[in-house]
Parts: structure tokens; C-alpha cells; sequence
């Protein structure tokens, strides 16, 4: 069972009162349509028929009163539903992200998540639709099919049995085409996906596309992918219409061999009037219902496949799913200095790939008043070892100690609140400028007072002379500041929380040498503040900061 089942039916022990109570409502107020309404109005045309006044009044008040606790149980239902429907959108969004975050906290993939935009939205949306559909037409039609059913056996049992035959006919039908329904469906699905991925990438990609002289071309691809999918979207509107339009011949023919019955029930003098008029009523709101139902059936082919192809993107969450059921994971509160790290036997290699990263590595970092050089050529996996130690991925196996602490015992987000890690393509927020500076700062006003000792070195303050850092937004992923004013707002993100050790991946990579040379001031500075910082780096420049070099 997938990730989205597993919500929804959380969604459902949540709401369970809320729920039940619509449940109930539907199946009173289909009673109340087939044994109050369609009953009375069967006595009324009779009476009417046999010209007995006040029989015809009397049960016209029967008629006017059931009609009122109909609307009356109609509006309750009415607020179930909505309670449910209007919550279960934005709850299911909210877990799917809650889901996101929580299995990449001790497991972090290396996706795009801004390509998860999409499948949550996707999924949150048909979840609704269908879910919709499930209470507002299936659910009531179902309850329907149910009563008339009991109560055309309980009247005649011919007729009652012929009934269910035709009905379990049209279910064997639609049991046996469902799969092929499927097929094309998931077909669909996948050149839509394909087609979104693509506008993705252009989005993404833009500027190359147009410094690169590749407009035409990019637009023709597009329209190309774009017309595949409207094709594959007839292809597959065009087989569930198909079977739609058997399964309304069927219960047409069943509708018109319940009423050819019914006719010789009562000429035959088996039923009387009322009894075929009642029988008759229900009929036609059967075949209102049922059309409904069938209507409905390429949405619930749209969920499915839809969800089963949006959720390629949720795997890890999925195979991850027990941390969700359980309550977070329980850790034992320690108090550590954080001044030695040990890698027992630790091997790792990341899932795209059968090769090992690293093969029983032993190795001891004393980190106490020290800046530590981490250097080594690209793709040996500097950065790789601390993630490891900050828990954002678990190794094959070996063990990870902080202080002879087995890092699987201790709470990932304390580990965080004390190693400050700052990666080399680290994103902003659509923020106020000093909002991403201060961003999981622990202690605000020790953060301010460190920043305004930062904003004193004269490049940097030069490099923020025309940026309100109070009052201007950074803009979506930091697009309105320089890729050097985002650099430079993540490392003094770094500095100024007050975490024991502070990592710096590659902080001078891109920046000019005059910049370079105020930042490698400014780190040196600040290692006061620190018991130890962590850089991993490519720059020689930066080598004469060391006190102790480690070679991956």
C-alpha cells in the first residue's frame, strides 16, 4: 500500500466521527427515498386514481412532512460533507510535506525537491476530486443500490433476484475491463509527466535556451510532447466513454426488463398499484444513480494512475512510511562538548551507484579549538563524510561516534543545533535579506550582535551598500541579490549562529580575491566564537587558516 492510501486512510481514523455520522445520514435519507418518498407518492397517484379525497390529502401531509426531514437530514449531510472536503485538501498536502520532511531528516535524498511542487499539488487535488465523487455520488448510490435491492426482495423475490443478477452482471463487466482501463490510463500518465518534467527544464533552463539560440526548437519539442499527451488523453477518454456507454446499455436493459416485469406483475395482479408505482419511481432513480456512478468511473481510473505515477517521486517516503505511523523516533537527552569525532569501520555508497564511497573507513577528528582543513580530489567524498556525521545519511554499515556517543542514539536535530553546516549551493528563501541570515539561529540577539560585528569588514558592507538587508526580499532561490550577496548571506548564516562547530563547504568558490581575502579575515576572527570550523575546500588560499589538515 502506497504512501497516499495510507493518509487517506489515516485521513478517514481521523475523521472517523465526521465520517460515520455522513455514512448514516446517506443511508437514512436513501430509506427515506425509496421506502418514504417513492411510497408515498405511489399511495397518492393511487388514491388520486380510485378519486379518494381525503386519503389523497392525508397522505399528501405524509408526503409534505417526510420532504422536510428529507431537506432537514439532506443539509446535515451536507455539512459531513463539506467539513470533510473542505479540510482534506490542504490536509493532504500538509502531511505529504510533513512525510517529505521527516523521512529526509536521518535520510536525505539528493533529488530535486522543487520537482515534488507538482506531484503534491497533483495528488492533493485528485485526492480531493475523488474523494469528492466518493461522497457525494458513489457512496449515496451505493447506499441506494443496497436498500432497493433488500426491499425489491423483501416485496417480490423473483424480481429482487433478477435484480442483483443484472446488477452483478454490470459489476463482473466492469470488474473485467478495469485493468485494461488502466493500462491506457498509466500511458497517459506518463506522457503527461513527461511533458511536465520537460516544462520544468525549460523553466529551468531559459536562459541557456535563449543565449543558446534554441527558441524554435525548444517550442517545437513542446508541441510535439504537447500534442502526444492530448492524443494519449483521447485514446484514453475514448476507451473508458466506450466502456461507459456498454455499461449504460446494460443497466438500460436492465431497467427495461424490470419494467416489462413489472408490467406482468401487475396485470398479473401480483403487485398492486401502489406497489408498481413505488417499484417504478425507485427504478427511474436507480437509472439516474447508476449513470452518475458510471460517469464518475474515469476519475476514479484518473486517481489511480495518477497517484501510482506521481508517487515514483515519493519512494524513499515510501519505503520510509513506518516513521510516519509510529511517533517520532524517542531520544535520550546528552549533553556532549563535541570534541571528538570517529568513524568505526564506516562503509557507504549512495543508491545510484554499486560502487562503494567509503569501505571501512577509520578515522579520528580531534575538533577541539581548531579550523580544520578537509581537502581532497572532487568526488572522494568530503562532503559526503559530514553528512554522514550530521545523520543526512546512514552508512551501509560501521558506526559514527560524537564524544563515545554512537550518533544512532542521538536526536539528529541536536546534532544540527550544534554543527552549523553550510553547503556550497545552499538556496534562499523568498525572504527579507536579514530573515535568511538569521534563519535557525538559535539565540537571535547573540546572532544580531555577531552580525553587526561582520557587517563592520569593509567588503562585505561594500558588497551590501545598495541592498536594504532589513526591508528588501532576496527574492525566490535568492534571484534578486548577486551570486556573491548569496554566498556571502549563507556563510555569515553560518558564523553568526552560536553552534559549537561550524562547516564550510568550498565558502570561497566564485568570490573575487579581495572578497576571498576578508572572508578568510573574517573566519579566522571568528573562531573565538567556535570550538571548532570544518572547511571543505579546493582553495589553496585558504590552506594557511589550518591548524590540522584531513585528507579524503
Amino acid at each position: 500500500m502506497n504512501i497516499v492510501y495510507n493518509l487517506l486512510q489515516h485521513f478517514f481514523y481521523e475523521e472517523f466521527i465526521n465520517t460515520f455520522l455522513m455514512i448514516i445520514t446517506s443511508f437514512i435519507i436513501n430509506i427515506i427515498q425509496t421506502n418514504g418518498i417513492s411510497y408515498l407518492t405511489a399511495k397518492i397517484i393511487d388514491f388520486i386514481h380510485k378519486n379518494k379525497k381525503i386519503l389523497v390529502y392525508d397522505f399528501f401531509k405524509y408526503f409534505v412532512l417526510v420532504s422536510i426531514a428529507y431537506i432537514f437530514l439532506y443539509n446535515y449531510y451536507k455539512f459531513f460533507q463539506n467539513k470533510l472536503l473542505t479540510k482534506l485538501r490542504q490536509w493532504m498536502r500538509h502531511q505529504l510535506v510533513k512525510a517529505m520532511l521527516i523521512v529526509n531528516n536521518e535520510n536525505f535524498s539528493e533529488i530535486n525537491f522543487t520537482k515534488l511542487n507538482s506531484p503534491i499539488n497533483r495528488i492533493s487535488s485528485v485526492c480531493f476530486m475523488v474523494f469528492n465523487d466518493m461522497i457525494t455520488y458513489v457512496l449515496p448510490n451505493i447506499t441506494f443500490l443496497i436498500i432497493i435491492s433488500s426491499y425489491f426482495l423483501l416485496k417480490n423475490t423473483i424480481f429482487g433476484v433478477s435484480f442483483i443478477i443484472g446488477n452483478l452482471i454490470l459489476l463482473v463487466y466492469l470488474y473485467s475491463n478495469w485493468e485494461n482501463m488502466l493500462v491506457y490510463n498509466e500511458d497517459y500518465e506518463k506522457h503527461v509527466n513527461d511533458t511536465e518534467s520537460y516544462l520544468q527544464e525549460i523553466l529551468n533552463n531559459i536562459d541557456k535556451i535563449i543565449y543558446r539560440g534554441q527558441t524554435l526548437n525548444e517550442i517545437e519539442v513542446f508541441s510535439d510532447k504537447t500534442n502526444t499527451s492530448i492524443n494519449k488523453a483521447f485514446d484514453f477518454y475514448s476507451i473508458t466513454s466506450f466502456h461507459g456507454t456498454v455499461m449504460n446499455c446494460i443497466v438500460f436493459i436492465i431497467i427495461f426488463l424490470s419494467i416489462g416485469y413489472l408490467i406482468y406483475l401487475y396485470f398479473d395482479k401480483q403487485i398492486d398499484f401502489t406497489i408498481f408505482v413505488a417499484f417504478f419511481t425507485i427504478i427511474l432513480l436507480y437509472r439516474d444513480k447508476m449513470i452518475t456512478i458510471i460517469q464518475q468511473i474515469p476519475d476514479f481510473i484518473e486517481f489511480l494512475g495518477r497517484s501510482d505515477s506521481v508517487l515514483v517521486h515519493f519512494k524513499n517516503m515510501e519505503n520510509s512510511y513506518d516513521i510516519l505511523k509510529q511517533n517520532e523516533k524517542q531520544y535520550k537527552k546528552v549533553n556532549l562538548e563535541f570534541n571528538k569525532i570517529y568513524f568505526e569501520n564506516v562503509s557507504f555508497g549512495y543508491q545510484s551507484s554499486d560502487k562503494l564511497l567509503f569501505e571501512n573507513l577509520n578515522l579520528s577528528l580531534d575538533i577541539d579549538n581548531k579550523i580544520i582543513g578537509m581537502v581532497g580530489l572532487s568526488g572522494r567524498g568530503k562532503s559526503t563524510f559530514m553528512k554522514l556525521v550530521l545523520k543526512l545519511y546512514k552508512p551501509k554499515n560501521g558506526n559514527i561516534f560524537i564524544d563515545g556517543q554512537n550518533i544512532d542514539n542521538i536526536d539528529p536535530d541536536y546534532i544540527r543545533n550544534n554543527i552549523t553546516y553550510v553547503n556550497q549551493n545552499s538556496k534562499l528563501f523568498d525572504k527579507k535579506v536579514i530573515d535568511n541570515m538569521l534563519y535557525g539561529c538559535s539565540d537571535v540577539d547573540t546572532c544580531n550582535l555577531y552580525l553587526n560585528k561582520i557587517m563592520q569588514y569593509k567588503k562585505i558592507n561594500e558588497l551590501y551598500k545598495n541592498v536594504d538587508i532589513y526591508n528588501q526580499r532576496s527574492g525566490a532561490l535568492g534571484e534578486n541579490l548577486s551570486g556573491g550577496q548569496r554566498q556571502i548571506i549563507n556563510i555569515i548564516g553560518g558564523l553568526i549562529n552560536p553552534s559549537k562547530v561550524l562547516i564550510l563547504d568550498e565558502p570561497t568558490n566564485a568570490l573575487d580575491p579581495e572578497l576571498k581575502r576578508e572572508l578568510l579575515d573574517l573566519i579566522r576572527d571568528f573562531k573565538k566564537y567556535k570550538k571548532s570550523i570544518i572547511i571543505i575546500t579546493h582553495d589553496r588560499d585558504v590552506h594557511n587558516l589550518f591548524d590540522e589538515v584531513i585528507k579524503i
